[in-house]
Parts: structure tokens; sequence; C-alpha cells
């Protein structure tokens, strides 16, 4: 569980096999992992390992690549507490911002700068 004393928010990323960024996301939750776990709806666990939308999400974009071959995929994550003091000008995250609105445009500037396939940009593949 490797950063499981880390504090949140964070800003994460899954990494293909080359090193590539596919997704750039935002965590609230006290740990990055509980981003990918949802609660249990009345079955016998309390958690299940999912992050997916009704209309599909990442999930649904890693299962169709580890299905043609692509993978294995890495979460790669900085709490955004980090961002804000080593990264805040590069970002364009006043201090004066919210965390809640600092963690959005963290998540908003390095998708516009990175280009991730699985946030509507070009980079690492089309979709």
């Amino acid at each position: 569980m490797e950063g499981d004393d880390v504090a949140g928010p964070f800003i994460y990323f899954l990494v293909d096999q080359t090193g590539e960024v596919q997704y750039v996301g935002k965590s609230e939750e006290k740990n990055v992992l509980m981003r990918w776990s949802r609660p249990g709806d009345g079955g016998p666990a309390k958690r299940y390992w999912t992050h997916s939308t009704p209309s599909g999400g990442c999930v649904f974009n890693i299962a169709a690549d580890l299905q043609s071959g692509k993978g294995p995929f890495h979460l790669r994550f900085v709490p955004l507490s980090d961002l804000r003091s080593q990264c805040s000008s590069a970002l364009g995250i006043d201090p004066a911002l919210s965390e809640k609105d600092a963690l959005v445009k963290a998540e908003r500037s390095l998708i516009a700068a990175l280009k991730p396939c699985w946030d509507g940009g070009t980079k690492g593949g089309t979709r």
C-alpha cells in the first residue's frame, strides 16, 4: 500500500508500460486508492475494486487496452500540497485558491500539458 500514509487530496496519473501518461485524474479521498475502490451497495464486501461510470470511464479504457495487448498500467500520484508548494506557478494555481479549486485547476493544467488519450487528448494513442 505504497503511499498509504500520504494525505490527499491528490492528482493521479495512469501510466502505460512505456511511461506514457494515459489519464490524469483528481482524488479528494483520504487515500488515493480509495478513488479506485467503491463502497459495496448491499453486497458482501464493504468495498469493490472499480472506478467506473455508467458510460464507461477509465476502467473500460484499461480493459480494452489490456485485451488488445497493451499494459501493464501503473498508478502514480502526488499530493496537491506538493504541487502547490513546488509547481503552483507552472500550473497556474493561485495561492489564494481554495483546496477544491486548486485541485480542479491542477488537474486541468496537467491534462492540457500532457494531453493523455483517455482524457480526450492525443498522446499515447487515439480514442
